[in-house]
């Protein structure tokens, strides 16, 4: 992954999300577009769900819900695409608590069974 280019994404998504929470959807839109394309040439997904949410949620403020739909869904898969890569690490760690005494107020927090 190239750092450079992660930087560069995580400005542009902050960039966008302030241009949304001041209501300017268009520019915010065009910049997160801009970093899902940076996403895709350097082949990273980090921030990809978020800038997918964002490019949604601007679409349908912009009164285009059906792009802004097919967006959000797009955000929704790569991050079920996300969990499903780190779960066999998350239930390895949910077995490991039963070697370690973990008390149970952390076992809930953490969601292990």
């Amino acid at each position: 992954m190239n750092q450079e280019g992660t930087i560069i994404v995580k400005i542009i998504h902050e960039l966008a999300q302030t241009l949304t929470k001041l209501h300017y959807y268009q520019k915010s839109l065009n910049y997160a577009l801009k970093g899902i394309n940076i996403c895709n040439s350097i082949e990273s997904l980090y921030l990809s769900a978020d800038l997918h949410l964002l490019t949604g949620k601007n679409l349908v403020h912009l009164q285009q819900p059906e792009e802004g739909l097919h967006y959000i869904k797009q955000s929704k898969n790569i991050f079920l695409f996300l969990v499903s890569l780190v779960h066999p690490y998350l239930q390895s760690i949910s077995g490991m608590s039963n070697h370690f005494h973990v008390n149970d107020t952390l076992k809930q927090s953490l969601h292990f069974q």
